[in-house]
């Protein structure tokens, strides 16, 4: 592997250690599930630790950017050579390895270790807790927030002592749902990372009349088989989405709640109906939505592509299947 990459990869793992952040708590701040950041810090798969992670170090660990990065001395095309070997259990993970360098010269051997905590209950920090709630009462989760941009914020604005893993607590609470509570929070899944936004309720919507007035002018003239309304409780209707069985017709979002992800939570939620059968569109080449819709898993196949460049048409067919196409 490139010896800038292990430099990086090594970097990390200091500032890990050197912190008071777990490696579960920086799995929190990088917005995925436990056990990912240790398993991308394995020095023999370079292929899960991305470049696009390298800047999130640096307010996670509130370091400078120079100490994530590789040391100057080291050139771009310089290689090393890993001897590795790598323990799973139910109790810890473990990475065991020797680093050769392209002069020849060897280190001693590395031992990284993880230790998997189970059955431990973790303690609710009840300030934060209701801290996060006053900012849900001024509308900041309206729009998706990840865990670190939760935690900048923390540490600029609320003065109480408070840990990373007290906001994982406080916000897994607020995403609870329980009989006769109600729910604040619900996590979602944005470009790969989670976030936290506040609940939204999406049903059926059985007749257009329904929907507020600057909604309803938005809505198809034509017969539909299918609506799917997204509501917000204080705010009421923020959207929908028209479908004829499994082609999409339309998705409208209220323009003051635009921006929020609202539209592809809605079809989210209209694939997840039947994920056996893909959703599918038509629209013009250079419709503004093509890209939207890309962002939103849909894609247009190899084969479509070329009949379509080959033909000159104007309009693309694209569909969003359980895996994207075309790639």
């Amino acid at each position: 592997m490139l010896r800038t990459d292990f430099e990086v990869i090594r970097n990390v793992y200091d500032l890990l250690g050197a912190s008071a952040l777990s490696d579960e708590d920086v799995s929190f701040l990088l917005g995925k599930p436990n056990g990912y950041f240790f398993e991308v810090l394995n020095p023999t798969d370079k292929s899960k630790f991305k470049q696009d992670l390298w800047t999130l170090f640096v307010p996670i660990f509130q370091t400078p950017f120079v100490n994530v990065l590789p040391p100057t001395n080291v050139g771009s095309a310089e290689e090393v050579k890993l001897t590795s070997a790598a323990n799973y259990n139910n109790k810890s993970t473990i990475y065991r390895f020797t680093v050769t360098y392209e002069d020849g010269t060897a280190t001693e051997s590395f031992e990284w270790r993880k230790s998997i905590v189970t059955g431990e209950r973790k303690k609710e920090n009840k300030e934060l807790t209701g801290y996060l709630k006053f900012l849900i009462s001024e509308a900041y989760f309206l729009k998706p927030k990840n865990a670190l941009f939760i935690l900048i914020h923390l540490r600029k604005f609320f003065d109480k002592p408070f840990t990373v893993e007290d906001i994982a607590v406080s916000i897994k609470k607020l995403c609870r749902r329980q009989a006769g509570i109600t729910t604040l929070l619900q996590r979602n899944t944005d470009n790969s990372r989670y976030t936290y936004s506040e609940a939204f309720d999406i049903s059926t919507l059985d007749e257009f009349t329904d929907l507020p007035s600057e909604l309803q002018d938005l809505a198809s003239n034509s017969s539909v088989t299918n609506r799917y309304i997204i509501k917000h409780e204080r705010y009421g209707a923020l959207g929908f989405v028209e479908l004829n069985e499994r082609t999409l017709v339309k998705v409208v979002i209220h323009p003051d709640f635009r921006e929020m992800r609202l539209a592809s939570r809605l079809l989210d939620h209209v694939m997840d109906l039947d994920k056996k059968t893909p959703l599918t569109v038509e629209l013009s080449v250079d419709s503004p939505l093509v890209d939207f819709l890309y962002n939103c898993s849909f894609a247009e196949s190899d084969e479509d592509r070329k009949f379509r460049i080959a033909n000159k048409l104007t309009t693309v067919k694209m569909k969003r299947g359980t895996d994207k196409e075309g790639k």
